[in-house]
């Protein structure tokens, strides 16, 4: 079986990759060590697109066609991800040599670098005419590598290996459609036992700020695949070693989430009164700081230590400017939407209890679904946590063109996800319109488009 390990961790050269990876796949053949840049056109286009060495390293037969399989290994003064034109223009130009072809790309220093396996794919056969089309699985230490290893194994139970079976391996929409089953899955465990402001007389009222929270996590988690989020907010042991144990049922999302969205990513980091806790002196859970969102909450869910290290940690996050991280509490009225409040007749209108976020495949959590789905095929649902659940995918903010895309979910997806989860509030009720506070997860689009340019 392959192990999500062979490709979580640095490139570990040819020798690995053939006992590893292919020969249980492929099977086994005689390794080859040929090298490809021998033509001078060749290794011009080469060295413009900083690479070092293009070796083959074996040779199968696919739908009675010659598969080869590339090592290539790249100028560790580049980064991969913004020398893909370069590197596209060699192969498109030397399909001769590349058409249906899996190709390993690495960095001479491996050390600590993501490494790529794509397949280069030409049409059906030599005779087809449809233009190559590039897909690529992200690897190394950085990255969630479950789902390439789980393709690689469907593949290697194949009877019969065909580029069919192949494409389907590196299929994006594969891993899409996967990913928003289980994403609707743990919606509909999240909604019968979550609990807002809103929801408070009616249960179904929580659908709204649930999709609210799953749209800031994921949209968050893009940021971190920027580096504009620290890892540790993410991290189990991390958290729980910041926070007092057994402070509240709800102390990773009132602690961590509601500080990260509201007062850090809503708040300008040259603000001298942001960023802080709260002051402690109040009159009735009031002060002059009540209604003030750009100061932390929650103070005493954190040790002494663990308050240091958060306020260090959420220092250099950036300031979003715009309304996905605002928060909805009314002022005017003093009327609680998100409840972020130190206020203990408040925090008893909230609850998202932490094994929403830290439930693991391994405690083998299952609940019944059938009433959410309307069905009676979904009685025993495997669920997982949602930071468990996106850890298990690798998330990109490269684009992906007609004819190049990389095996991961990148930003587009939050707008279905908003979108499928709002059909599924409003199938069994009469649509409505979205008001204000529906519309501060509609700025998708908006916020698609910046990721692509941070």
């Amino acid at each position: 079986m392959m192990n999500q390990a062979t490709f979580q961790r640095d490139y570990p050269g040819i020798r690995s990759i053939l006992s590893e990876i292919l020969f249980p796949v492929f099977g086994e053949t005689a390794p080859l060590n040929e090298d490809v840049i021998t033509r001078p056109e060749l290794r011009q286009q080469a060295t413009d697109a900083k690479i070092e060495k293009i070796t083959r390293i074996a040779g199968y037969t696919l739908d009675g066609a010659p598969f080869d399989v590339f090592d290539v290994q790249l100028s560790s003064s580049v980064e991969l991800s913004r020398n893909r034109v370069a590197i596209k223009r060699l192969l498109v130009s030397q399909e001769d040599v590349f058409s249906s072809s899996l190709i390993f790309f690495h960095y001479g220093d491996a050390r600590n670098r993501e490494w790529r396996i794509s397949y280069f794919a030409k049409g059906r056969g030599n005779t087809d005419t449809t233009a190559a089309k590039r897909y690529t699985f992200l690897c190394g230490k950085s990255h969630g590598c479950r789902t390439v290893a789980e393709r690689f194994e469907l593949l290697r139970r194949e009877p019969v290996k065909t580029r069919d079976a192949l494409t389907k391996v590196f299929s994006v929409e594969t891993l899409n459609k996967e990913f928003y089953q289980k994403l609707a899955n743990w919606f509909f465990w999240a909604l019968r036992v979550v609990r807002f402001p809103e929801g408070e007389t009616d249960h179904e009222k929580n659908a709204v700020p649930l999709i609210r929270l799953i749209t800031r996590v994921i949209f968050v988690w893009f940021m971190r695949k920027k580096h504009l989020v620290p890892d540790q907010l993410f991290d189990r042991g991390f958290v729980d070693s910041i926070l007092k144990p057994g402070c509240d049922d709800s102390a990773y999302y009132r602690a961590i989430l509601q500080n990260l969205f509201f007062a850090t990513l809503n708040t300008e980091q040259t603000d001298p009164e942001a960023r802080k806790f709260r002051i402690a002196e109040r009159h009735r859970g009031r002060n002059e700081q009540y209604h003030i969102y750009s100061v932390y909450r929650y103070e005493d869910f954190f040790t002494d230590d663990g308050k240091a290290r958060f306020l260090e940690l959420m220092r250099d996050i950036p300031f979003l400017n715009g309304g996905l991280f605002s928060c909805l509490d009314e002022n005017e009225t003093d009327t609680p939407v998100d409840a972020f409040s130190d206020q203990a007749a408040r925090r008893k209108l909230l609850s998202v209890p932490d094994e929403l976020f830290w439930t693991t495949e391994e405690e083998h959590r299952r609940v019944d679904l059938n009433e959410a789905y309307g069905d009676d095929r979904h009685g025993s649902e495997p669920v997982v946590g949602l930071v468990t659940l996106l850890d298990q995918y690798n998330f990109t903010v490269d684009e992906s063109s007609r004819d190049e895309a990389t095996v991961a979910l990148d930003p587009e997806l939050l707008g279905v996800v908003f979108e499928t989860c709002w059909r599924a509030t409003t199938r069994k009720r009469k649509p409505r319109r979205a008001n204000r506070r529906d519309r501060s997860t509609l700025r998708v689009r908006s916020w698609i488009t910046w990721s692509r340019k941070v």
